[in-house]
């Protein structure tokens, strides 16, 4: 990636990065096609903290 800081990553920045947009257009994907895989990307990783957070308290019970 070619942003500068990795804390102010955005989903409108990544999609104006030269190197992510390089990559979409060589594998064909689309800007909706992008952010829809970044959003169940989010999703799953959240889930599964909660999942971590769960077992977390089980043992800590």
């Amino acid at each position: 990636m070619c942003t500068t800081t990795f804390g102010t990553l955005t989903l409108a920045g990544m999609l104006t990065d030269p190197l992510i947009k390089a990559v979409m257009r060589s594998d064909g994907v689309s800007e909706h096609e992008f952010s829809a895989l970044l959003f169940r990307v989010k999703d799953t990783l959240a889930e599964r903290q909660g999942q971590g957070e769960a077992a977390r308290e089980l043992v800590d019970a």
